[in-house]
């Protein structure tokens, strides 16, 4: 798209415009009377899935948000449809790609201007099992690695899945939600033909939102299980600590008893107390190291 020119596409003598949001306030300032719609194009507001129907007219947004990274917006959409007449309306970042894509799928080619709005929210899904499936592939890859107890150290990497996956989840549903609202046709704007394509979008998006939630529960099994890991692991060495402790206290027992240094203890003028008490410790210590072996404790 030319800087300063609108596409124009030719629907069954109906017009669908897609439009940055500077063409649409120029040239259609009155063409919506919900108030909430126009200040939310003006604000850049958008920030849902949603849909507002009236009985002669249907606004609202859309947000697709990057799969790879969901805290970035890959498209920010309203529209405003009438019997005559569907308006797009993206900012001059995305609105581009929005081009390419109604070209490449040829959207245009349709038979009703909500099937073109169909088209074009099941075109900016169309591909995001994969996107998913890579979720899982990255999930099934952190697995792995604290399964092998390589590197323990995978609690950031697996809450910025989690998290990313959550920001998709809230995405799928709202994006469900919108498809079943304007199935349900409750103001007979859509003919039955449109509610059925409706349909099938609320279907997939359900679809997806399915599997989103089960990524989310997979993240938490690892989440649960990396902790069980780390528990071990600190077990482990609490075992190792208590194994040494008990090892050393009956020598600090024998250290203590004989620092008392009293003046009848025989011991002190034996000439080879030093040395009986040298091998009375090294006996303690292989008898003790003997029976923890035995008994499997180290």
């Amino acid at each position: 798209m030319k800087e300063g020119e609108s596409m124009v596409y030719s629907i069954q003598n109906n017009t669908a415009e897609l439009l940055t949001t500077e063409q649409y306030l120029t040239k259609y300032p009155f063409l919506c009377p919900y108030q909430p719609f126009v200040d939310t194009i003006k604000n850049h507001g958008i920030n849902s899935c949603k849909a507002d129907i009236f009985s002669d007219f249907i606004c609202g947004t859309l947000l697709i948000p990057d799969k790879r990274n969901p805290a970035e917006k890959e498209f920010c959409l309203s529209y405003y449809l009438s019997k005559d007449l569907l308006v797009l309306i993206e900012d001059k970042k995305h609105i581009n790609n929005l081009e390419t894509i109604i070209e490449q799928r040829k959207i245009m080619n349709v038979s009703s201007l909500p099937q073109f709005l169909f088209l074009l929210a099941e075109s900016l899904i169309k591909d995001d099992m994969v996107r998913l499936q890579d979720y899982e592939t990255h999930l099934a890859e952190i697995e792995d690695v604290i399964l092998s107890g390589k590197d323990l150290n995978m609690n950031h990497s697996l809450i910025d899945v989690r998290r990313k996956l959550l920001r998709i989840n809230a995405y799928y549903q709202q994006l469900s939600d919108f498809g079943s609202e304007l199935e349900e046709n409750a103001s007979d704007f859509f003919s039955p033909a449109d509610i059925q394509h409706f349909s099938v979008l609320s279907n997939r998006a359900e679809r997806l939102l399915n599997y989103t939630q089960f990524l989310r529960e997979y993240a938490l099994q690892i989440r649960e299980m990396y902790q069980s890991q780390v528990d071990i692991k600190q077990n482990e060495t609490m075992k190792i600590l208590t194994v040494v402790t008990t090892i050393f206290f009956p020598l600090s027992l024998i250290t203590g008893w004989y620092g008392m240094n009293f003046r009848n203890m025989p011991e002190l003028r034996f000439p080879y107390s030093y040395f009986i008490l040298i091998g009375i410790c090294l006996i303690m210590v292989i008898a003790e190291i003997w029976f923890y072996k035995k008994k499997k404790w180290i």
